[in-house]
């Protein structure tokens, strides 16, 4: 865990209220996550971080991170419905998913901001990242990153009893490069109220 926590430390372009005992424990974590997929051959991972939380843990974002970059979608808060999106997205695209929270809906311009506090090293602009405290009270790491500005995307909703999804294209529209704050981008959509 020493030398994954020193190459996350290295290659982070600032570090923000963050010790590398926060970056170590994020670090074993990821390690043991990783193991579990390996033992259990998942094809995805859900982290219950709100557990997590409640047991003295550490935020789980160098974990996902790190699951991500070998090709097992992840995702946090236990997020069942997420990971079934991104396994799909995974396999048809072979690409990188990213799970995001919904911000603001812009109607003039078809937007939506999408938001959370990790993604997989290949969607970093330049691969380039800050590593930022998580959470009040300081509960561990999480990454702040910007995606690159007319990447495209595909957005993939799945309803909660699993009944019904929503697919939308779009293109990275605009991307935070707030290394204080989490993973921010907004992307423009064809027609913001099919996604809504």
């Amino acid at each position: 865990s020493e030398k994954l926590a020193a190459r996350i430390e290295k290659g982070a372009s600032s570090i923000r209220v963050v010790t590398s005992d926060d970056i170590l424990h994020g670090a074993e974590l990821a390690l043991v996550a990783q193991q579990l997929a390996d033992e259990k051959k998942a094809t995805a991972v859900g982290i219950d971080c709100m557990a997590l939380f409640r047991a003295g843990g550490v935020a789980p974002c160098i974990a996902i991170r790190e699951l991500e970059d070998v090709g097992i979608p992840a995702v946090c808060e236990g997020d069942l419905n997420s990971a079934a999106a991104k396994l799909i997205l995974n396999y048809t695209s072979g690409n990188p998913t990213f799970i995001g929270n919904l911000g603001e809906f812009v109607k003039d311009d078809n937007s939506v901001t999408l938001w959370h506090h990790t993604l997989p090293g290949k969607m970093m602009e330049g691969g380039k990242y800050h590593l930022c405290p998580y959470g009040k009270p300081h509960a561990g790491v999480h990454y702040a990153a910007a995606l690159p500005i007319g990447q495209p995307v595909t957005m993939l909703k799945i309803g909660k009893q699993l009944d019904c999804a929503t697919l939308v294209e779009g293109v990275v529209a605009a991307s935070s490069r707030n290394e204080t704050r989490d993973t921010r981008f907004r992307v423009t959509v064809g027609d913001i109220h099919s996604f809504t």
